[in-house]
């Protein structure tokens, strides 16, 4: 018998339940993301499980919010990296008892914009194909979108003879350039060398500084590590931000300083293979690129894509699934009407 729990609160051992099936959900479907959200955003979150007679087969995590598209309030629910379905189960009928009790949620708070963002790119369900089926049965819009994956398990040499021929030699003339890498996960050595980097590049993507204070002050387990590149002058080169959960390590983002592109130095090599060898000494299993457009729109889309292809990671592709209530469907319609081309 299949039944489903809706709660505001989270269900015991949650985390726990995550960490039995380790490649089915990232650190966006865990307590500590149902932790900080609401305190960057306001976010409301909900837990909901599905049990298979006295056994749980799934979880979904869903953050939710309020935005406003120009005169009117939306109400969105996301689950981030999820849901998670153990292997040992029928992924179709229990995937259907989700959906039907997102549904009812749809119905009973007005919800107009549902998202999935995708199944953990580990997941043997990532790519699925009956997976599919039921979203689309249920409504829902499909996108692909793509990583590459570093097998971890090898020694490290072996790990960096996937690399390409190309980036190694960086990686090499990096090191005989003295460039050396900083761990900075602490919140004062975060703000006195990675913000820094950031401020410099005016990349718009990157958090405000309260955002990322809470972010380092609740991970308590050190799952977030940030590094920094410097010349042999001590002048900043880089960052990169690269995440540690249930064996998988996930690049968050990275930025380069001016100085280091004008003087040709490397230093994205280099912090790319250092966190890729930490990720590994850290037991790390997995180390996942992230974020790669299948079908790149844009020069800088296919640059993305060419540099992660390079680190010797298998290339999988994900689906991510919206839908969207008719609220928000007229808005765009008028908006798009009354915007000018």
């Amino acid at each position: 018998m299949i039944s489903t729990v809706v709660s505001n609160f989270a269900p015991e051992n949650w985390d726990e339940w995550i960490s039995q099936n380790q490649l089915e959900a990232g650190i966006t479907q865990s307590l500590y993301w149902a932790t900080i959200k609401p305190l960057l955003d306001g976010s409301k979150v909900k837990f909901i499980t599905v049990d298979l007679g006295d056994r749980r087969v799934c979880q979904a995590l869903f953050v939710g919010n309020i935005i406003r598209k120009g005169p009117i309030e939306i109400t969105v629910m996301d689950c981030m990296g999820g849901p998670m379905i153990v292997e040992n189960c029928d992924h179709q009928e229990i995937l259907g008892a989700l959906l039907q009790q997102v549904k009812k949620l749809k119905s009973t708070f007005g919800l107009q914009s549902i998202s999935f963002s995708g199944f953990a790119p580990t997941s043997n369900l990532a790519n699925s194909d009956s997976i599919l089926s039921i979203f689309k049965d249920f409504g829902y819009n499909s996108k692909k979108w793509g990583t590459y994956l570093i097998d971890l398990t090898g020694a490290e040499e072996d790990v960096f003879g996937k690399v390409s021929s190309k980036c190694r030699s960086k990686v090499r003339k990096a090191i005989r350039q003295s460039v050396s890498v900083k761990q900075c996960d602490e919140i004062i050595s975060y703000r006195k060398h990675v913000i820094p980097i950031y401020e410099e590049t005016e990349i718009k993507q990157v958090h405000s500084l309260e955002w990322d204070k809470i972010r380092i002050e609740h991970d308590v387990k050190k799952r977030y590590h940030y590094f920094v590149a410097y010349s042999e002058d001590q002048i900043p080169l880089g960052t990169v931000c690269v995440c540690l959960y249930n064996e998988v390590a996930v690049r968050m983002g990275s930025a380069l300083t001016q100085y280091s592109r004008k003087m040709k130095i490397p230093a994205q090599d280099i912090l790319t293979w250092h966190s890729i060898k930490y990720a590994r000494d850290h037991g790390a299993n997995f180390f996942d690129m992230a974020g790669v457009n299948p079908s790149p729109s844009s020069e800088k889309e296919v640059g993305i894509r060419s540099f992660k292809s390079k680190w010797g990671g298998e290339y999988v592709e994900y689906n991510l699934f919206s839908k969207e209530g008719r609220l928000l469907k007229l808005f765009k319609t008028i908006h798009k009407i009354l915007t000018p081309t």
